[in-house]
């Protein structure tokens, strides 16, 4: 991780084989701003319960998540976790609340975005959104890269300079990608955003506030999409949850 912003303080805490940022979403908002605005430039991503079961799982995917230097909790099962191993609840920060606020933000800084992630009308989708929101982009590329597509995707962007590059791709990927490209844009703000591309284009429902903030988007997630989630929801986290518990006796 690079070492903390020099106006702002972190603080971090170790959950399984991920270093958390713990802070409110309020709190992480006004970080992520300070940062853009500084310009200082910093790889951001997130971790739920599959993301440390990923991690747990492959050790690369754990090394990407770890050298990107923000970490937030996007899932109230790493706050369990946390509590049950640390004795310390993270409050959980979500990309579909803070993110219509981030892109006001951008265009009130007139900063540049990049959006890499998803394709066709999806992407047409999300660009329009950012567009409406007041955001100046300065390119938009899909996600579904080869060695080819990716050095197109470098070269526009060391052309456009942006400010800020949002990749909405799977875990592990998004990130080793955002530790890449920062090799050519260290002053831009990379953030990793996974399904979020989704639920903008309107492809995947967005929960209500008052469901987010209880923690209980999962339940809705698994009753829209029962075949592609239940073994996430139901036999991954619980194990994890039972792993943690085990833990916090021994």
């Amino acid at each position: 991780m690079l070492p903390p912003n020099r106006y702002l303080r972190f603080d971090f805490i170790e959950v399984g084989p991920l270093t958390i940022l713990r802070c409110s979403e309020k709190i992480f908002v006004e970080k992520l701003k300070a940062i853009v605005e500084g310009g200082e430039g910093r790889v951001i991503t997130y971790s739920h319960l599959h993301t440390l079961a990923l991690a747990l799982k492959h050790t690369r995917i754990a090394l990407s998540i770890r050298a990107c230097d923000l970490c937030y909790c996007d899932g109230i099962g790493v706050s369990i976790i946390s509590l049950l191993v640390n004795g310390v609840w993270i409050p959980k920060v979500t990309a579909n609340s803070f993110i219509h606020e981030f892109a006001r933000t951008l265009g009130v800084l007139s900063k540049k975005m990049a959006l890499i992630g998803g394709a066709g009308d999806t992407l047409q989708a999300v660009s329009n959104y950012f567009a409406t929101e007041g955001a100046t982009i300065v390119c938009a590329h899909h996600g579904y890269l080869n060695d080819a597509s990716r050095e197109t995707l470098r070269t526009s962007l060391i052309d456009t300079k942006p400010d800020v590059v949002i990749i909405g791709m799977e875990q592990g990927s998004q990130e080793e990608l955002a530790l890449l490209l920062r090799k050519d844009l260290p002053s831009a703000t990379f953030l990793c955003v996974g399904a979020l591309f989704e639920f903008l284009s309107g492809r995947i429902w967005l929960c209500p506030p008052l469901v987010r903030q209880a923690g209980l988007e999962w339940v809705v997630r698994l009753v829209r999409d029962p075949g592609r989630l239940w073994r996430r929801y139901l036999l991954e986290g619980p194990a994890l949850l039972f792993r943690a518990t085990i833990l916090r006796r021994l």
